[in-house]
């Protein structure tokens, strides 16, 4: 890999464990509360560790409406959808677990830990994080319309149907507002507007509703015009549904999860591949992987900054930012051209310093939880909303601070400029390279380009951008809060 991206590596003895005792720095970060004030200096029980601190969208490597929408569909249990869907040739609608990687068998531990508690997203992390300022509307116009009234429970969707949905959708007037309302509703968790890692349903259900709003303004239709115009799926028979916003919007449930769990079998692909994340070996793969949980699960916040500057080295950061934020989309921009979810988002991306912390902050918390499954399904950790709390609190010093972190500095200037050709891309089902159409196969490592060329320092807006529509100057609405439930019962 470039040498510009390398980071000093702090040797652990093979012999001895990390040390995974999290309890010191988590209860400075505030357990209990989970609060967000990032700045307070955290007394820590070990010695500082020293190290050294740290274009243009290709269309062949462009993912289809279809790809887009139908490769990351959630797998739900079989309750809703039209009798006729079990006369539908069930080989011809393909669905992955999303959540097969939990229950793969990895290898066991080798080491002896002590960890705070069981991993699970039941931590408390309601709040927008404070120290991320970003341009938003002053006083967004309020929307009331009972078609966008979402109260109750949902009753989940059968996966054929669901899937039926997915496949008839391009064609329509709703097609391009889905597109968008699913890519600004993700957006807004890979760029930090919201904690990914602890979402409430209420909390899901307003930003899906108001990323429908701002997909319409953009499509530049109206919320009336898709009213008049349902989805419309034929049956086999001949017969004929209708669709509304009701039913579209569940398509969208447990939507994020499932793109977590498709980031993580992406991260999961570079520790297999060659992608220089260790060797080949399942022992060197599996020290490799220790030596990141033992910095990123320590109580010195210093060594969690090394572990943040040498993870942001790796080839792994480049493929799971390319696939969350920078991968072309056939169809998100308008006349069926090609556009990227980071496009959606220029100023949550990217300021003057480069990549912002928001996205720095969730793919390494993607990347710790792949490491947890890595090396054993009942690995206990920092629940994922508190992990993410102590990555994002690392990384503030090293924003305010950049002085101190040259090589970081230098990673996340550059990032923001990467594009197809810095990654193979990784297929995350098949845990291996996606065939490059140009060459009939997939690339060979050293066939990717390490150097991220800049083109300039300090540009107004997101490099390789093909549209832009920035938050500050695009109309914005929100739905009237009592249209919102929590899911539960009335």
């Amino acid at each position: 890999m470039d040498q510009d991206f390398s980071a000093h590596i702090c040797s652990i003895p093979a012999s001895v464990g990390p040390s995974w005792d999290t309890d010191s720095f988590d209860a400075h970060i505030g357990a209990a509360s989970g609060g967000h004030d990032y700045s307070a200096v955290i007394p820590t029980d070990e010695e500082p560790t020293t190290f050294l601190p740290i274009p243009h969208l290709s269309q062949p490597d462009s993912v289809s409406f279809e790809e887009y929408l139908s490769e990351y569909v959630p797998s739900e249990p079989p309750s809703v959808g039209p009798s006729w869907l079990e006369e539908i040739n069930h080989a011809s609608f393909m669905v992955s677990d999303h959540h097969a990687d939990d229950s793969i068998g990895y290898p066991p531990m080798t080491i002896s830990v002590q960890m705070e508690e069981p991993l699970n997203s039941s931590g408390t992390n309601d709040t927008i994080i404070e120290h991320l300022p970003v341009t938003l509307p002053i006083n967004p116009t309020t929307v009331t319309h009972q078609v966008l009234v979402w109260k109750g429970v949902d009753t989940a969707l059968h996966k054929d149907y669901r899937l039926l949905i997915y496949h008839s959708l391009k064609k329509t007037n709703w097609g391009r507002p889905m597109l968008l309302t699913r890519s600004l509703y993700l957006g807004c968790f890979w760029v930090g507007l919201e904690n990914p890692f602890d979402i409430s349903e209420q909390l899901a259900r307003k930003i899906i509703t108001n990323s429908l709003l701002t997909a319409i303004d953009l499509d530049e239709t109206t919320l009336q015009d898709l009213i008049d115009n349902p989805l419309i799926l034929e049956s086999p028979k001949g017969t004929f549904t209708a669709v509304g916003w009701d039913i579209l919007r569940q398509t969208l449930a447990g939507y994020v999860g499932n793109r977590c769990s498709e980031m993580r079998k992406i991260a999961r692909a570079c520790i297999l591949n060659d992608t220089g994340f260790s060797g080949m070996s399942i022992m060197e793969q599996n020290a490799r992987a220790d030596h990141f949980l033992g910095l990123l699960c320590s109580a010195n916040v210093d060594r969690v900054r090394q572990a943040i500057i040498e993870i942001m080295a790796l080839h792994m950061f480049r493929e799971l930012l390319f696939a969350c934020l920078f991968q072309p989309i056939i169809g998100l921009a308008k006349d069926n051209h090609v556009g990227r979810v980071a496009d959606l988002f220029p100023e949550e991306v990217r300021d003057q310093r480069g990549l912002r912390q928001g996205v720095v902050g969730t793919l390494l918390t993607i990347i710790y939880h792949t490491l947890l499954c890595w090396r054993s399904t009942n690995s206990q950790g920092r629940k994922l909303s508190r992990a993410y709390d102590v990555i994002m609190f690392a990384l503030t010093d090293m924003y305010d601070n950049p002085e101190l972190y040259p090589r970081f500095v230098e990673a996340v200037k550059a990032l923001p400029f990467i594009s197809a050709e810095h990654v193979f891309p990784m297929h995350p089902k098949e845990l291996c390279p996606r065939t490059c159409p140009e060459l009939g196969r997939a690339k060979h490592r050293d066939e990717i380009s390490d150097t991220i060329l800049q083109i300039n320092d300090n540009p107004p807006g997101l490099p390789n951008s093909t549209f832009t529509s920035l938050r500050s100057q695009r109309p914005q609405r929100e739905v009237d809060e009592s249209s919102i439930g929590n899911g539960e019962s009335s």
